[in-house]
């Protein structure tokens, strides 16, 4: 039950006369992030009371205690072990220090102490240094350092970049083209931001400033779940980051895997959101190449107004005595005829 100005006075002298109330130490700035015992004197004079009301409203916390007509308060006094259960329990392996100081009543000194316990002892290791977010290690993956990136990549990201996309190869791995090895997780994000290695795992990150139109499709993984680049985008970043994925043959590789899967208005969308002319010729060469005319006709139709200029399909080789794609206007500088 919310304390209320409009409690009538014998609700207000039965409150009276129960001492203590818990209150959050984070209203509205005021206070900090933990919960504290006070006397019922604070709010005594109406215009404290209606500060303080005021205040739990505006942070969205109910007030509770065992020792007032409120609800009990579900006290949060787990050990540090137990601790990492509950977010274990709920397949939560990235957590933040604030977290943990809620879920174990600890003051901010007394977290940061039993936090650094825990990853001496190999339990946790920390995520993107400064950053107040901790990773669970668990038994059978100490021997690495970190669990698989695909159980915590959502939490972790989710807390600062919440329209991330797993791209360009692991976006291919994850709709279920397996060619490569690949020995780094892939991300793109709003701005740029540095590599991070955690463990054994690198996670590189590309900015795109059409992140937040780009399609997204969210899959499930063995203890989370994931965005990722619907398989149009992924297909169209991977000929526009063609150097950064090994060529423009690997592209062509993936192309042939996710192309008979492709939804008609995924491409579309995607043509829309990237607005990448050049990306878009090569990605219709490609589609028609491979025998796909119903996809190659519909990214044919979407260039018709727009303005081509000639473009190299690899853009890393040169372009003299080279084949021309008359009908996407580009220049054939590489070889796929053992892919297609």
């Amino acid at each position: 039950m919310l304390l209320r100005e409009s409690q009538t006075p014998s609700d207000r002298f039965a409150l009276r006369e129960r001492t203590f109330y818990v209150i959050s130490r984070r209203l509205n700035s005021i206070l900090s992030n933990y919960l504290v015992c006070t006397s019922w004197r604070f709010v005594q004079s109406r215009a404290n009371r209606i500060a303080f009301v005021r205040a739990i409203q505006s942070a969205r916390v109910d007030v509770q205690c065992t020792s007032c007509p409120v609800n009990s308060l579900p006290t949060s006094n787990y050990s540090s072990l137990e601790a990492l259960k509950k977010f274990q329990k709920g397949a939560c392996y990235c957590f933040s220090s604030k977290d943990f100081e809620l879920l174990t009543g600890r003051k901010t000194v007394a977290a940061r102490a039993a936090l650094v316990r825990l990853h001496a002892q190999g339990l946790i290791t920390s995520l993107a240094r400064g950053s107040g977010l901790w990773l669970i290690v668990p038994p059978e993956h100490a021997d690495r350092g970190a669990p698989p990136v695909l159980w915590w990549i959502h939490d972790f990201l989710s807390k600062k970049e919440a329209s991330y996309q797993l791209a360009l190869l692991s976006a291919a791995q994850a709709h279920g083209s397996s060619h490569f090895g690949v020995l780094e997780t892939q991300i793109f994000v709003p701005s740029s931001r540095r590599v991070l290695e955690v463990g054994p795992f690198r996670l590189r990150f590309f900015a795109k400033q059409s992140l937040a139109q780009s399609p997204t499709v969210t899959l499930p993984t063995e203890k989370s779940r994931v965005r990722v680049s619907s398989k149009a985008t992924t297909l169209l970043d991977m000929l526009r980051h063609a150097p950064a994925i090994g060529g423009v043959e690997r592209a062509a590789l993936v192309l042939g895997d996710l192309a008979p899967k492709l939804d008609p208005e995924d491409v579309t969308e995607s043509l829309n959101a990237a607005s990448d002319v050049a990306a878009a010729q090569r990605f219709g060469f490609l589609l028609d190449l491979y025998g796909h005319t119903r996809h190659a006709h519909r990214v044919d139709r979407w260039l018709s107004p727009h303005r081509t200029q000639r473009t190299r399909l690899d853009t890393s080789s040169s372009a003299d005595n080279c084949q021309i794609a008359q009908r996407w206007n580009l220049v054939v500088n590489t070889s796929l005829e053992s892919i297609a």
